[in-house]
């Protein structure tokens, strides 16, 4: 008898279905992937949301189950569209992967859905990564005040707790560090919403500026706030995957404004720097042990999933 397997849908940016990636992959096997997995790519909907006639490609969360449908026997996949998600459909599988949507996806979509969503992911006791894992991940002090204890390299950083935080203690937390330029992130975010590079000055000068930041964001949790370090823009970014702990491969990719032309940079391979991938390959690998263990739903630990670990550059002052 086939174990059932969840997989949690909802991507519309990790496009398959496209000529490009013929260089990569076979994608026939999506050939009878029935069309309400698709996306429309203009209005970003399933087609079963969608008008009659619509076309629609499969993105990369659809393409991973159904390949397993397609190539493994011993296996049930249960595609689960976000407005799926039930705590009885969760629990009904032996376990759920999150590959297209998560509490992340449910903030966007207002405290209710994201305090429905948050309770599931606790209660089902089957999701992959684990919830632990994953609210390690989402709470940025969480893993960042983990890596500063194992002595893992970081840029001088402030975290603003809700509750426990005002634009002018903020500020004055700033320049008593003697930063000249700063920028502010969130935990609990996504597609650098929320991300501002500020300078001391700008904000001396006008204090609306960081009030309306306040405001606008009330709700989060937490402000992550870091110095800028202008050794990071001219500097490639080494972003290193690591899969069961191993390293898989990387890309690098330097910042528009610090080249020639204006236009980002984006190298992989062979194309990145070997002292910018070997020194991202080190202290990425001490950075994937601030991790809490990984466990299956019935509590035996397992290697680590995909994890991406992103290392930058400084060769400027750091305050």
């Amino acid at each position: 008898m086939p174990i059932k397997v969840g997989f949690l849908v909802g991507k519309d940016t990790d496009l398959v279905e496209d000529p490009k990636y013929d260089a990569v992959g076979d994608a026939s096997f999506l050939k009878d992937l029935p069309d309400k997995y698709r996306v429309d790519p203009d209005s970003h909907e399933y087609l079963k949301n969608c008008d009659s006639g619509i076309t629609g490609q499969a993105h990369a969360d659809v393409a991973i189950p159904w390949y397993i449908h397609k190539h493994y026997d011993d296996i049930e996949v249960d595609i689960i569209f976000p407005e799926d998600i039930t705590l009885k459909r969760l629990k009904g599988n032996m376990v759920n992967f999150i590959v297209g949507y998560d509490v992340i996806n449910a903030v966007f979509e207002g405290k209710e859905r994201l305090k429905q969503m948050t309770n599931m992911f606790k209660a089902c006791g089957n999701i992959m990564p684990s919830w632990e894992v994953q609210e390690f991940i989402y709470m940025k002090s969480t893993y960042m005040t983990r890596l500063k204890e194992l002595g893992v390299p970081m840029a001088p950083t402030i975290f603003a707790h809700k509750g426990k935080r005002s634009p002018e203690s903020l500020l004055a937390s700033i320049k008593e560090r003697g930063w000249k330029m700063f920028v502010m992130k969130q935990s609990y975010m996504a597609f650098s919403l929320g991300f501002q590079k500020l300078s001391v000055e700008e904000c001396e000068k006008n204090p609306q500026i960081l009030k309306d930041y306040f405001q606008d964001f009330a709700d989060c949790p937490e402000y992550v706030v870091q110095e800028a370090i202008q050794g990071f823009v001219r500097n490639w970014e080494t972003r290193c995957f690591w899969f069961n702990g191993e390293f898989l491969y990387a890309i690098a990719n330097k910042a528009a404004v610090s080249t020639d032309d204006g236009l980002e940079q984006i190298v992989t391979g062979d194309d990145i720097p070997e002292e910018f991938l070997e020194n991202a390959k080190r202290i990425g690998r001490e950075a994937l042990k601030c991790l809490p263990e990984l466990k299956t739903p019935s509590g035996e630990p397992i290697p680590m999933t995909l994890i991406r670990t992103d290392i930058g550059c400084s060769d400027s002052e750091i305050h």
